[in-house]
């Protein structure tokens, strides 16, 4: 049977016609995240201590969906000074958890919290960071979006953690909330970057309607 107007192949991100039995009940709201360190707002940026080079730094990724069904991925790029890839190797995700400098590592085992947020680890050693690296960015996707019809309007909160060392020492907490009528599909929760001789993280939340692919694009990754 033929979609409805409204859901063209010309407006991909626009969400299918609902089956009776696509979606299981919205889940009750969640509850606000751990928050640890210095609370960051969109846009705002904080020095990392001055050993987070040499103790390693973890970079938690969380979010909470309104429906079981949604899917996320997180992942990490390393750019150079001109804000883009220098090998599509520097794009780390499920199917490529580790960079080539072995300093950024994706944990495949996603854990659940106890406040019902599902959180992906990225570890980072700065000090093995390869020369060209100036910082790097830290997306989140949701997994087919356009055929589930699922955007970030269905994750109504999400995070990015940062701490250092072992055991851990919090550094920044950044929240993310998202409207349910938002319809992206892929967003950069955060970055670290270098200036002069310091090591930042910022909190960025920028969405993006072409999913992964499109951040990976702008990025400099060739997604074939």
């Amino acid at each position: 049977m033929a979609p409805p107007p409204e859901f063209t192949p010309a407006n991909p991100m626009a969400h299918p016609p609902a089956s009776p039995v696509a979606r299981p009940p919205i889940r009750r709201a969640p509850a606000v995240p751990t928050l640890e360190g210095q609370l960051l707002t969109r846009g705002a940026n904080t020095a990392l201590p001055p050993d987070a080079q040499s103790a390693g730094l973890v970079v938690e990724l969380g979010w909470f969906t309104s429906v079981d069904a949604v899917e996320l991925d997180a992942s990490a790029i390393l750019l150079d000074h001109t804000g883009r890839v220098a090998a599509d190797e520097d794009f780390v995700f499920f199917n490529n958890p580790h960079s080539p400098d072995g300093a950024v590592e994706l944990d495949p085992q996603r854990r659940l919290d106890s406040l019902g947020y599902a959180v992906t680890t990225v570890s980072v050693s700065l000090d093995r960071l390869a020369g060209h690296v100036h910082s790097i960015v830290f997306p989140v996707s949701i997994y087919e979006p356009e055929q589930r019809g699922h955007s970030f309007g269905l994750v109504p909160t999400a995070f990015a953690r940062i701490a250092v060392g072992s055991p851990r020492r919090p550094v920044a907490t950044f929240v993310i909330d998202n409207l349910p009528d938002a319809t992206e599909s892929a967003m950069v929760f955060c970055e670290i970057y270098r200036r002069n001789d310091m090591w930042k993280i910022r909190a960025i939340g920028q969405g993006y309607a072409s999913g992964l692919a499109g951040i990976a694009t702008d990025y400099g990754v060739d997604v074939g």
